[in-house]
């Protein structure tokens, strides 16, 4: 797994990360105790995501 997180001139927030692998893979996001997220990103997959501030949830 290949991960890249990184705040936006926005004050958004962003997390990408690439699955070369064969297999599906879950990744584990934590702001803080109360912000936190799982996602499993299938096999040979990009997944990105955006929150907070800036961001069109």
């Amino acid at each position: 797994m290949t991960y890249l997180a990184f705040r936006n001139p926005d004050g958004s927030k962003a997390f990408v990360a690439l699955n070369r692998s064969a297999g599906e893979q879950t990744v584990a996001v934590y702001e803080n105790a109360d912000r936190s997220f799982k996602y499993t990103i299938p096999a040979k997959s990009i997944a990105s995501f955006r929150w907070g501030a800036g961001a069109e949830n």
